[in-house]
């Protein structure tokens, strides 16, 4: 993949986060949490999933960026509230993952366009960070995304894309 088009993917998530960021901010905390909770609880969470019910096949660079970001989220100091400096320095690791997740990516395209879903709600709940070191409902959304990624993504090394 080369620079401008990484770049272009890249302007592309940000943007489709902006915009969640912008909806997202209309909604209540609360009825969004509820809202996401129901979700998973109902299983119609649909934006991800296989319609074969399988889960999506992953590459290395897809295993290695999510399981940093979920390392970062569950270091000892990621509980809420945040400090400013605990929030920036996440918001900071999601974005350098997502980054370092699209320049390698080699998902087929049907994966590909799933996992963008997510990279835009977990791009959306960094920038949410950036403005909000408080934001309870930014890492809820993160922890929400990492859920339905393992959900929806066979995150195990025999599940290369390579293979499907």
């Amino acid at each position: 993949m080369t620079r401008a088009t990484v770049t272009i993917l890249l302007a592309c998530a940000l943007s489709t986060a902006s915009l969640a960021t912008s909806a997202s901010d209309q909604l209540s905390t609360s009825a969004t949490t509820h809202d996401v909770h129901e979700a998973h609880s109902s299983g119609r969470d649909t934006t991800v999933a296989r319609p074969d019910g399988e889960r999506w096949p992953t590459d290395e660079p897809l295993r290695i960026g999510m399981s940093r970001i979920q390392a970062a989220v569950e270091q000892p100091s990621t509980s809420s509230p945040l400090s400013r400096e605990r929030s920036l320095a996440l918001a900071r690791t999601i974005e350098q993952n997502v980054t370092y997740i699209i320049e390698h990516c080699k998902l087929p395209p049907k994966a590909d366009a799933a996992l963008h879903m997510l990279i835009a709600r977990v791009l959306a709940a960094a920038r949410q960070l950036q403005e909000d070191s408080s934001s309870d409902a930014a890492l809820a959304q993160i922890l929400s995304t990492l859920h339905d990624y393992r959900d929806a993504f066979d995150h195990s090394p025999a599940a290369s894309s390579h293979r499907h």
